[in-house]
């Protein structure tokens, strides 16, 4: 009787080591559970959706690599926020809907079709999305991709468009492995206007103001948007660190960033003496009517 028991207790030692080791495969064959998860938070939001079956396929290339806020959720804190326009935030913004998300890193998606005429060759369809990598620690745009696809009609175009979520999803794996550092070192503050040592303070400007480009890759997409830059500029008058604080893509925040590189200034001076300042620059972009240059 007493060998029977100990056999009983043993076969049931071996019952329950099979069940476990059954359980564990089935949840390790789950997707969620299908590779380690090593990359962070990631939301990825598409606030007005044009090929909702994009963003799916984004979804499910770029689990394997980053824990994804549920769709619905992010979305939902995302609308919260009241973005004026949901592509061209502030640092700030962006670091408060991250915040709210719960979130280390968004990917922003403007997807669209639009019917395109070219020249000696029939109409089309063109489908793209514009893709804005964005860090939710610091706020940051980290990198702006633009897809594009052609084909005769508006399925076709979408569906090759959707093909390409795993360059996405590769791009966001690179893009966010390294973390973002901001190029604008500490910087001290100048004195409130009302303080005596601030009482003469002529702030730096340009010799000759030079208007930034309207890039052509805002043009074809009519994108209008304000761009901020934060720059430093030395006692000799020399563009040191910039930063853009708000983005917008498209090619925009380069063309602000060169025009205030290209230009010369004249530092900032106090009592007459010159004096390293950080200022912060306001550019609004809008598309050209159509007898000006792009």
């Amino acid at each position: 009787m007493k060998y029977s028991a100990i056999i009983a207790i043993k076969l049931q030692s071996i019952i329950l080591r099979l069940a476990i080791s059954f359980l564990a495969s089935i949840i390790a064959a789950l997707p969620f559970a299908a590779q380690e998860v090593t990359g962070g938070r990631i939301a990825i939001i598409d606030p007005d959706p044009a090929i909702p079956e994009f963003s799916q396929k984004i979804i499910a290339e770029i689990r394997p690599s980053f824990r994804v806020i549920d769709t619905d959720t992010a979305l939902t804190a995302f609308n919260a926020a009241h973005p004026d326009n949901p592509y061209n935030l502030t640092g700030a913004d962006a670091r408060r809907i991250a915040d709210a998300i719960g979130c280390n890193f968004l990917v922003l998606l403007r997807t669209g079709l639009q019917p395109r005429q070219g020249v000696g060759r029939p109409a089309y369809v063109e489908s793209f999305a514009a893709v804005f990598f964005v860090d939710g620690r610091s706020g940051r745009l980290r990198q702006f991709l633009l897809l594009s696809n052609e084909a005769g009609e508006s399925k076709q175009a979408s569906s090759l468009l959707s093909g390409r979520a795993k360059e996405i999803a590769a791009a966001a794996k690179q893009i966010f492995a390294s973390p973002d550092i901001s190029p604008l070192p500490e910087f001290p503050e100048l004195p409130a206007a009302d303080l005596p040592e601030n009482k003469i303070f002529r702030p730096p400007v340009p010799y000759k103001r030079i208007k930034p480009d309207y890039p052509l890759t805002a043009y074809l997409y009519s994108i209008q948007a304000t761009v901020e830059i934060e720059a430093d500029i030395d006692a000799e008058g020399r563009v040191g660190a910039t930063s853009i604080v708000r983005w917008a893509g498209f090619g925009l925040d380069e063309a602000v960033e060169d025009v205030v590189r290209k230009m010369n200034w004249r530092p900032a001076y106090r009592d007459g003496r010159p004096l390293a300042t950080r200022i912060l620059l306001r550019y609004n972009f809008r598309k050209p009517a159509k007898d000006e240059e792009p």
